[in-house]
């Protein structure tokens, strides 16, 4: 979650636009990064390399 947060912080400073990317699609979608049980800063990047992130609203948080 804190490393999506500083990908949002990186897209307002480059874009002046106010996004919330969906924390949910990590927990679900990352297989390789633990999940719930905590994770790593540089599989979530590479994941939002390869495939993207969504946004919040498309999958909000469930807290599962």
């Amino acid at each position: 979650m804190s490393t999506l947060s500083v990908v949002e912080d990186r897209i307002c400073m480059q874009s002046k636009q106010t996004v919330r990317l969906s924390s949910q699609e990590i927990l679900d979608c990352d297989a390789n990064n633990y999940g719930c049980s905590g994770g790593y800063v540089n599989k979530v990047l590479q994941y939002g390399r390869n495939k993207g992130f969504i946004l919040d609203e498309c999958m909000e948080y469930a807290g599962e």
